[in-house]
């Protein structure tokens, strides 16, 4: 081979390992983007955005690495650590599914006792306050609508968020129950989760997902949403059924803008 030939091989390689070098550095140390699979999360992020998580809020652990993170047995600390607080949303990984995101809000962290009574959070047995402040129209992972309460929180540092509860004529016998919850007692160094759409999110008031978890398997924090769609994601128990069907929804996302998402931050 022409020695000029070999000379463009060796840049064109080097500069592709470089490319990739950048991509993973990214990808561990700075942003990680995701797309939001559920409604558990809304109106704060709903079915079909496309969001970018920031990895560098709580520092780094073995979760950080995309993808293989979760199946790492080892390194359970985190380097540049800080703590999470009550209120931050958050996406991360249970043991149980390691190659699987999740996204919710903070509740309560080390030590601390969370219950929900009657609808009302309580966070070391202080309600928290919650204040209905008007009504949304939420559009439900298999397409029917629903008209939701809106109702403000405010919790004991003084942080607001908005989340959604079905209205009590429409609340089911197992909507009743997550109303109505133990005491969850959060070991230290772990937090205790829910999602934002109180009556469809499958959190830690459920035995059969999570108590708690771990600082070290947050992933990140959501920070912007980057793009959204009116198109749904598949929602499938299988992960081969899911991706076979991603194509097509990806797609049809695409013709199916929701400029009003894009740009909005968490």
């Amino acid at each position: 081979m022409h020695p000029k030939s070999n000379q463009k091989t060796h840049k064109k390689n080097t500069y592709t390992t470089y490319i990739v070098a950048i991509i993973i550095f990214i990808r561990i140390f700075l942003f990680e983007p995701y797309i939001v699979p559920s409604e558990s999360m809304s109106r704060t992020m709903e079915n079909g955005d496309v969001v970018i998580a920031t990895k560098y809020n709580y520092g780094f652990s073995r979760m950080s690495i995309p993808i293989i993170g979760g199946f790492i047995p080892f390194f359970n600390k985190r380097i540049f650590a800080k703590d999470p607080k009550r209120g931050d949303v958050i996406c991360f990984s249970v043991a149980k599914e390691p190659g699987r995101l999740y996204t919710k809000r903070i509740i309560g962290v080390g030590k601390d006792t969370v219950q929900v009574k009657e609808g009302i959070i309580h966070i070391n047995d202080e309600a928290v306050k919650m204040e209905q402040t008007g009504e949304y129209e939420l559009s439900h992972d298999n397409g029917q609508k629903e008209m939701m309460d809106v109702f403000q929180i405010t919790l004991p540092s003084g942080k607001s968020y908005e989340i959604l509860r079905r209205k009590i004529d429409n609340i089911n016998s197992r909507q009743i129950a997550v109303d109505n919850t133990p005491v969850f007692e959060v070991p230290d160094g772990h937090v205790f989760c829910m999602g934002d759409n109180m009556h469809f999110s499958k959190d830690f008031r459920f035995f059969d997902f999570v108590s708690s978890i771990s600082y070290d398997r947050i992933i990140g924090k959501p920070t912007y949403i980057i793009f959204g769609s009116k198109a749904r994601l598949p929602i499938e128990n299988s992960w081969i059924k899911w991706a076979l069907r991603l194509p097509i929804s990806i797609a049809q996302s695409i013709f199916n803008i929701k400029w009003s998402r894009i740009g909005r931050s968490i």
